[in-house]
């Protein structure tokens, strides 16, 4: 090739690498300048180290290198062949389009969370290679060293938060997508826990102070001889990188707060959500719940004082809130329905090495000095004499210790959230506190699935219980179903209370948010039915005191909607769905009483007249209202011959406790002629209702007569009189006499 012209196209390409060369230079100087010259250390040395940068650089020097070699030949008159003068212009272009490529690179990194992500692949890295099925993992040294590297580039992570927490809130996507990254990073985590040994040094040792109390003799005459104070002791930390990875979005999360940019903190709190149906296999979940209210603390802290009870971001934040502890109790119910402690049990009596007991309830100290002693016995009897049963028992231990973890996480959830709704109506955000409310019954009945399977469970550990020298601990089974209980009679009136205000506030623009009145009114009728069937009189009475004014409203309510409908020939079921409240309180008020009569107990049928006394007073206009829905009450039972809208749930009710009156033995009756039962009772009521020949339970209909006779009738004139079915009235007065 002539070696003029090679030598003017080796020249071109250089100018052309220099020229890019020199632009990729510039653009990296002034984004260093702009965005990292006030940077801390560590995060400018991550820039300068950014590995596709650096990769970049050292191909335009290499081919920089070869445009030289090339010089040096032409210069010596050594012939060069088309084909190398082809490859060189090969590169050039390669070149070209490289540079094109890093120059959108260091685009990326002028926004600075995006340093982040060579962090995330050395820190996954670091996870996989400490995990038990790793060779390195098993090495002391090893371990320390991933637990110090890890550490290293969490606080990288800290600091890249720290520099980026004063950022204007046009920049809050990029904290979003970091805060989900750090997210991410804690689930790939928990799937490899597991799986790391109880005793690596992959967990911190943290300090712990002694009490004086609790100290030994020794430690005590020490301190006392020197004048120090007890010196601390140590603990392993298993949760060292949850809290660091809580610190890392904290300050983000605070930021996002401060900037009020409730959209990114919706989408955060779903993020978390999604993971907390993965916190079981943190190793503690209790911490998890306890990291969910530091949380929340910090939203409700950081709120402004303004009103924005009706801002429905708020309340959708708050409905996340009790999402991310719904999602916890979900996560703790798959894993308690795909436990399997029988197979279990039999897989650890049959290995005899902690090692291969490749499960997190036997990742402890107490099975792995159980398996160190097995493992003495074979090499000295050549067999393993401890039992099987004493190895269960052994087991057994942590597997308790395990459930009480799970239990006392269940307690803090649901104390969280009513305390949350709690602190909400204080503030008389009272949209918030309704949603709270509500999504609060789909957490108590997951919690009652929980509480369930683990009392089954410890059902069958218990009978392994049988060496009292192995010291177990008590299973907090009692105070979990006491506080689930204690939360189930407290949540009506809470939910009344703020549903109320609000349908008040928001009726004319009712419909563009969900029916909360609805939703609180039909949970206070199970909540009535529930408490009469487990003759529960003190939640009965709680929750039934007030509530004829939530049912006046809310028949208000619906009266307003079904109206609307103008069809004649469906004017019967407007009729029908517009009188079903009033209609089903005189139905829960019948059964309380029937339940009172039937137990002989007079405190049922007080309280109802007791709340039908206190309206009277506090209403002027009580009795037209009260002679109103009588003729209502009366009109309707000849109204509609076909099955309408919630009768099946009417009917149901007294089912459920004519049922419970069965199973309560409750009912005696004698034989009259021709063997027809008469019942056996001195209940005015029972009599005049039933006849004088009692068929059974399981004729009891229209039972809201009761309430319109035995309660009503006494305040209304004698023309306005409600009839029952056969006339029964007329053989009992408003005074009891038959």
């Amino acid at each position: 090739m002539d070696t003029g012209l090679g030598i003017d196209i080796v020249l071109g390409c250089m100018g052309v690498a220099g020229v890019i060369l020199g632009l990729y230079c510039s653009n990296i100087t002034s984004i260093y300048a702009t965005k990292y010259a006030n940077a801390p250390q560590n995060i400018a040395t991550l820039f300068q180290q950014d590995i596709i940068s650096n990769r970049c650089i050292k191909q335009i020097v290499s081919y920089i290198i070869l445009c030289i070699i090339f010089l040096t030949l032409f210069l010596f008159d050594i012939d060069i062949s088309y084909l190398s003068i082809a490859f060189t212009l090969f590169q050039t272009i390669h070149i070209v389009v490289l540079f094109s490529a890093a120059g959108n690179r260091s685009n990326i990194l002028s926004n600075t969370y995006q340093i982040s992500h060579s962090i995330y692949s050395k820190i996954i890295s670091i996870f996989k290679k400490i995990s038990r099925n790793n060779v390195l993992a098993c090495d002391k040294s090893f371990q320390n060293y991933f637990q110090r590297n890890c550490a290293s580039h969490l606080q990288n992570l800290y600091d890249i938060a720290i520099f980026n927490k004063d950022n204007p809130s046009n920049q809050n996507a990029s904290t979003l997508s970091f805060m989900n990254s750090n997210i991410s990073l804690l689930e790939l985590y928990w799937l490899d826990k597991c799986e790391i040994r109880y005793d690596s040094l992959w967990y911190r040792d943290r300090p712990k102070y002694q009490q004086w109390h609790f100290a030994s003799d020794t430690s005590v005459e020490l301190a006392l001889k020197t004048g120090t104070s007890l010196q601390p002791e140590t603990q392993r930390d298993y949760w060292w990188v949850e809290n660091e990875i809580e610190r890392i979005n904290t300050v983000c999360f605070q930021k996002l707060c401060r900037d009020q940019d409730h959209i990114s903190i919706l989408n955060y709190l779903n993020s978390v959500a999604a993971l907390s149906s993965k916190a079981i296999y943190s190793g503690n979940i209790l911490m998890w719940a306890k990291s969910i209210r530091r949380l929340k603390i910090q939203f409700m802290t950081m709120q402004s004082d303004q009103n924005i009870s009706d801002n429905k971001l708020i309340s959708a934040i708050y409905d996340g809130f009790v999402s991310i502890y719904i999602n916890i109790i979900v996560g703790i119910n798959s894993y308690l329905h795909d436990l399997d402690l029988h197979g279990f049990f039999e897989k650890v009596c049959i290995i005899n090495s902690f090692e291969s007991c490749n499960h997190a309830l036997c990742n402890n100290e107490t099975v792995d000095r159980l398996f160190r002693q097995i493992r003495v016995e074979i090499k000295l009897e050549g067999k393993q004499i401890t039992p099987n049963w004493y190895v269960k028992q052994v087991v057994s231990k942590g597997i308790i210790h395990f459930f009480n973890e799970l239990l006392n996480c269940i307690s803090t959830s649901i104390s969280d959230c009513l305390d949350m709704g709690k602190q909400l109506i204080e503030k008389r955000k009272y949209f918030p506190a309704a949603v709270s409310f509500s999504q609060m019954y789909e957490l108590n009945s997951k919690i009652e699935y929980s509480i369930s399977c683990i009392d089954y469970y410890y059902s069958q550990i218990e009978k392994l219980i049988l060496e009292p020298t192995i010291v177990v601990e008590d299973i907090e089974l009692s105070e979990a179903k006491k506080i689930l209980a204690s939360v189930k009679k407290e949540l009506p009136q809470l939910l009344v209370k703020c549903s109320g205000i609000f349908a008040i506030q928001h009726w004319n623009e009712r419909e563009e948010y969900p029916d909360l009145l609805g939703f609180c009114y039909n949970h206070i009728c199970e909540s009535l039915i529930e408490s009469i069937e487990q003759n529960d009189f003190e939640t009965f009475s709680k929750t039934y005191t007030g509530f004829l004014g939530v049912v006046l409203l809310y028949q208000e309510y619906v009266r307003v909607d079904a109206t609307k409908i103008k069809e004649p020939h469906l004017q019967q079921g407007v009729f029908h769905v517009s009188t079903a409240p009033i209609i089903e309180y005189a139905i829960i008020s019948s059964l309380s009483i029937l339940w009172g009569e039937f137990n002989k107990s007079t405190q049922w049928m007080e309280l109802i007249n007791q709340e039908l006394d206190n309206f009277i007073q506090k209403n002027e206009n009580a009795i037209d209202s009260l002679t109103r829905i009588s003729t209502i009450a009366a009109a309707r039972k000849r109204h509609m011959a076909a099955i309408g809208n919630r009768d099946v749930l009417q009917t149901g009710w007294t089912m459920r406790i004519v049922n419970a009156l069965e199973e309560a033995k409750v009912c005696e009756f004698d034989y009259g002629p021709f063997g027809q039962k008469i019942l056996k009772t001195d209940s005015k009521i029972l009599k005049a209702f039933y006849g004088t020949y009692f068929s059974g339970l399981e004729y009891t209909h229209h039972v809201e007569d009761i309430y319109f006779v035995c309660c009503v009738n006494k305040y209304l004139s004698k023309d306005d009189l409600y009839k029952g079915d056969f006339e029964w009235e007329e053989d009992f007065d408003a005074d009891g006499n038959c």
